[in-house]
């Protein structure tokens, strides 16, 4: 038998640590463990670029992943996650990511915090955690703003 796994994304927020949090009582009801994932966004060159401006976007890419680790161990420390997680920094589009690793671990659900942006904020900029629920063939678990564990 598989062990259950319940993916959760994080952005470091306050929203993100009560996802988190939510994650955790789930998985343990489960017996299961947690898949934290941070996804940081792909640089690229723009207009291919010279061969220059291509190593020094290489560079940027790397400094943001080392950033992000950095800050998730920061939220780590601060959310006092258990043990019984795995961490993962991915990289691209934060949706297409967090369904690709879902996949990848074959995770049971996935948990994410909701940002209170209101309806005009989800117009204009598209809201993360909409399109995770009309695009995953996997249960959703959207942990409202401001609401504790």
């Amino acid at each position: 038998m598989t062990e259950t796994v319940v993916l959760v994304g994080t952005d470091f927020s306050a929203d993100a640590e009560r996802a988190v949090s939510h994650a955790f009582e789930v998985a343990a009801a489960l017996g299961g463990r947690v898949e934290l994932v941070h996804v940081t966004p792909r640089l690229e060159p723009l207009f291919g670029g010279s061969k220059r401006s291509r190593a020094a976007v290489e560079q940027l890419q790397d400094e943001e992943v080392e950033e992000s680790r950095r800050a998730l161990d920061v939220f780590l420390a601060d959310a006092e996650v258990p043990a019984r997680a795995h961490v993962q920094i991915c990289m691209g589009d934060p949706c297409q990511a967090l369904l690709d690793h879902a996949d990848t671990v074959d995770a049971a659900m996935i948990v994410v915090g909701r940002q209170g942006h209101g309806a005009a904020g989800r117009f204009l900029m598209g809201s993360l955690t909409d399109k995770l629920v009309r695009r995953s063939d996997r249960p959703v678990l959207v942990v409202p703003p401001g609401q504790g564990p």
